[in-house]
């Protein structure tokens, strides 16, 4: 991924794959079949609670890292100002 394909459009930062074998591929299983095997356990009424605080979970995460995101930008973008300008 370039900032070109960035700009263009062509490819999002959230579209970028994880290596099946990395730490996060395999801690995205296991939160899978634990979340299957929980849900199992619970009440419709416990089911539909539980689906909400997934959902608000899923909610702030995306808002922590489309800040975080932005942050890391701005820093790196003010890095490469500093270092035309000849600061240190």
């Amino acid at each position: 991924m370039t900032i070109k394909d960035i700009y263009h459009g062509n490819q999002a930062p959230i579209d970028m794959q994880f290596d099946t074998n990395s730490r996060y591929v395999g801690l995205s299983k296991e939160w899978l079949r634990l979340h299957e095997e929980f849900k199992e356990t619970l009440s419709a009424e416990q089911n539909e609670l539980f689906n909400k605080l997934c959902d608000i979970q899923g909610e702030q995460t995306t808002i922590s890292n489309e800040r975080s995101y932005k942050q890391g930008f701005c820093d790196g973008a003010e890095l490469m100002r500093e270092i035309i300008e000849g600061g240190d």
